[in-house]
């Protein structure tokens, strides 16, 4: 178990928790990543290294993301490239894994920002294992700027975007590189807000900073339209992903 973040204003160092002697350890060179991590946003690779996708909340000009091996008690970290829309902050975070292959593969989405940056902007960085250059790219901008959304992944590979000020939810179809918009929810959920995919499938937004008395709601996507699949069988075990 690895823990970043938790201070504003300055960096802090990454720690890891041994299960077993359930004490945790200061990993040397962590604070080489310079990134006042309010909020950060962290994803597990294929590789077994840790990509810092979403800054949250930084100190103003850490416009990149970053790349953490775990070396014993030393963290090595490289960064990414800079990302296209600078400013990146609050802004949500996804990653997709295809383990289809020998090999699998990573791709980890961006949207938006926090604050004044709220944008309707998305980038998409991929993280295979073959893939040494971490660049970031430019991908379809949603219809509405957002400022701390929650980006919820689909059984479809679609991915839902609630909250962050607008009522509608949006659906990016990363094969088609398009959006589309669905239905309003009934509260503007901004900062502090959540949302998730229930075991049915459908979303659960809830929450908020500073709104109305805590709430909840759900949205089911079209595929609760179609038949609903029958398990038949289900399998010993599961590769990552």
């Amino acid at each position: 178990l690895m823990a970043d973040g938790g201070h504003w204003g300055k960096s802090s160092p990454l720690e890891i928790l041994d299960a077993k002697s359930t004490q945790w350890t200061r990993l040397q060179g962590s604070l080489d990543l310079k990134i006042h991590e309010g909020y950060p946003g962290l994803f597990l690779l294929p590789t077994g290294e840790i990509l810092m996708a979403r800054l949250g909340f930084t100190n103003p000009g850490a416009k990149f993301g970053a790349v953490i091996e775990i070396d014993g008690d030393t963290a090595l970290i490289r960064q990414t490239e800079s990302f296209v829309v600078p400013e990146r902050g609050g802004a949500s975070s996804v990653m997709q894994v295809d383990d289809s292959g020998d090999v699998p593969t990573a791709k980890i989405m961006v949207f938006g920002g926090s604050g004044p940056d709220a944008n309707a902007s998305a980038e998409v960085l991929d993280a295979s294992p073959e893939n040494k250059n971490f660049a970031w790219r430019r991908i379809a901008d949603s219809a509405n700027d957002r400022s701390s959304a929650t980006a919820v992944q689909l059984p479809t590979g679609e991915i839902g975007l609630v909250g962050g000020g607008p009522l509608e939810i949006e659906i990016y179809d990363p094969v088609k590189d398009q959006w589309k918009i669905g239905p309003p929810m009934s509260t503007s959920r901004q900062n502090h807000s959540t949302g998730f995919l229930a075991p049915d499938g459908s979303i659960i937004a809830a929450g908020s900073e500073g709104g109305p008395p805590p709430t909840a709601e759900v949205f089911r996507p079209n595929y609760f339209e179609l038949p609903r699949p029958i398990i038949r069988k289900i399998p010993e075990s599961v590769r990552f992903g």
